[in-house]
């Protein structure tokens, strides 16, 4: 069975490639909402295919970091018998009782509100391939569920894209989704009753309990073929002319990372759905707690404005890709800051002892040309000690301290970030309000 945390590089470069294609798709959208006279209503659709843009980058940077985290992998198993062993069907290739515990550290989720907020990056996934809708939140409202937001995404977004897939190929015009409470009756979410005809489905961890919730993807296609259900999440099983199975086979791992399982039934009268179960949480999320009355303040400036207008206030960024500095060089303009730009470190020593006197913080990037930042990184704090400075990096932040062990740096900067992330540092600083 794929590791638990999916960090199988086939599945993640699939991962991201529906990322990316959500992102081109969302960028086209506010492109062409653009191309003609602006009003409120071209203004909206143009910040929402660049608000789609922007998580789903967010989401490619996690599994990125999966990526470039990840153990090398290790020797193929040997054979047994001479030959690899065939794909198990999904329900026999399930968890056992004893299988490890769930490995991701799983939190409240308001699922009604996840839908919502990844509305526009699924609906970027199925394109125009097929009309996409969000099921009304039902009355009373499902309970919250436990699940990784980040892995959830994943396992939701590939059962849209494969719904669109499987529809442009074989007919259907609709995909929708929905948030129903499920209870876990032993092998089948829903019923405590035996499983419906055609249901194939995983076993979550022995320790999710019974009470849980599910996200359906339900479309009005086809179906799957009934010789090919029972192997439906098997690796490598696809009914699409151009597909190869990864994306499904994927979802029973991340699934039960996050304390669930996944199953697949016969829409009624015809059609798919597949569904992502998951243990009821028994708090809500955190956002969702009553806090402390707030205590009285002055407004709060806009994000990322500069602490004062200090002309000339400069910042040093070092990177060595031309494409990502120009990115960060605008994202400070606009901040307010002059960015004094460098792609390598001997530039950057020129340009920070040319511009000492002016520059509030350094943003480094850990590997620059065939080494890391590290000898700058000394070098600055040798010079100024208390100028802040900020390591940048698409790794973890947990591999980064290990790799500038013994070198003395203020803040972790994981790329891509965003302008109110990149706020939130240098308001450590009081470089803004």
């Amino acid at each position: 069975m794929p590791s638990a945390r999916s960090t199988d590089p086939a599945a993640l470069a699939h991962d991201l490639n529906n990322l990316l294609l959500a992102i081109v798709n969302a960028s086209e959208a506010a492109e062409a909402s653009l191309s003609g006279p602006l009003t409120e209503q071209t203004a909206a659709l143009a910040r929402s295919g660049l608000q789609t843009v922007v998580l789903a980058a967010q989401q490619a940077a996690g599994l990125a970091r999966a990526i470039m985290d990840a153990p090398a992998a290790a020797a193929p198993a040997a054979e047994k018998d001479g030959a690899a062993a065939e794909a198990a069907p999904a329900a026999e290739a399930a968890p056992a009782a004893e299988a490890a515990p769930p490995a991701l550290q799983a939190k409240p989720v308001d699922l009604p509100a996840f839908l919502a907020t990844h509305r526009n990056l699924f609906a970027a996934l199925v394109g125009k391939r097929a009309l996409f809708e969000l099921d009304p939140v039902s009355d009373p409202p499902p309970p919250h569920g436990l699940a990784d937001p980040s892995t959830l995404s994943r396992v939701v977004g590939n059962f849209i894209k494969n719904a669109a897939e499987a529809l442009a190929e074989h007919g259907g015009t609709r995909i929708r989704v929905r948030v129903v409470a499920r209870q876990w009756g032993g092998r089948v979410p829903g019923d405590l009753g035996p499983a419906p005809e055609g249901f194939v489905g995983t076993t979550p961890p022995p320790t999710a309990g019974r009470d849980g919730v599910a996200i359906e993807v339900v479309d009005d296609g086809p179906g799957v073929p009934p010789d090919v259900a029972p192997t439906v999440f098997s690796r490598a099983r696809t009914t699409k002319a151009t597909g190869h199975g990864i994306g499904l086979s994927e979802a029973p791992a991340m699934a039960y990372a996050m304390g669930g399982c996944v199953s697949y039934r016969p829409a009624e009268p015809h059609g798919s759905v597949f569904s992502v179960w998951m243990p009821a949480a028994k708090e809500a999320p955190a956002a969702e707690k009553p806090a402390e009355p707030p205590k009285p303040a002055a407004p709060a400036p806009r994000p990322g404005a500069p602490r004062a207008a200090e002309p000339g206030a400069a910042i040093l960024l070092v990177d060595d890709d031309p494409g990502i500095l120009q990115a960060a060089a605008i994202l400070f303009r606009v901040m307010g800051f002059q960015p004094l730009t460098a792609t390598s470190l001997e530039d950057a020593v020129t340009a920070f002892n040319a511009n000492a006197a002016r520059i509030r913080a350094a943003v480094l990037d850990a590997n620059v040309g065939d080494g890391t930042s590290a000898p700058l990184l000394d070098a600055i704090k040798g010079s100024v000690p208390t100028l802040p400075c900020i390591i940048a990096s698409g790794y973890s932040e947990q591999k980064t301290a290990t790799v500038f062990a013994g070198h003395r740096y203020d803040a972790f900067l994981g790329k891509p970030y965003t302008r109110s992330e990149l706020a939130g540092i240098l308001a450590r600083f009081s470089l803004v309000r």
